[in-house]
């Protein structure tokens, strides 16, 4: 786009600075629509996000994918679950029910722990909680 801008500015074409010109128009049109849906349906793209990521701590073990990208967002954003730790109890390693027989029964996942860099890495962080 840039390039045909360039080019018909230092030639003096007209007929490609108008198609610069309506390019930029109806991309600044698209954004604009963009920002206005998106606040318009901020609530549905928010409930639509917490069933995505519900499933996904659903099948938190199961994808090992899907369990970095969850722990990413987990250690980049300081948080735990969609909205609570005790989310992760919808897990079926994670569940504290007394019939699991996982380890990590009661537990969260260890990106869950915020950590301190003065203090020693501890790895049982997230057990138990």
């Amino acid at each position: 786009i840039t390039f045909i801008g360039c080019i018909g500015a230092l030639r003096d074409i007209q007929i490609l600075l108008r198609i610069f010109m309506w390019t930029l128009l109806i991309i600044l049109v698209l954004q604009i629509t963009g920002a206005v849906l998106g606040f318009v349906f901020s609530g549905k793209v928010l409930r639509k996000s917490e069933k995505l990521l519900d499933k996904a701590i659903i099948r938190y073990r199961d994808d090992l994918d899907l369990q970095n990208l969850i722990d990413f967002i987990q250690k980049k954003f300081k948080c735990c679950g969609i909205k609570y730790y005790s989310d992760w109890s919808k897990n079926m390693y994670f569940n504290c029910s007394e019939t699991n027989p996982s380890l990590e029964r009661c537990a969260v996942p260890f990106s869950c722990c915020i950590m301190d860099t003065r203090e020693i890495l501890n790895t049982m962080c997230g057990y138990e909680t």
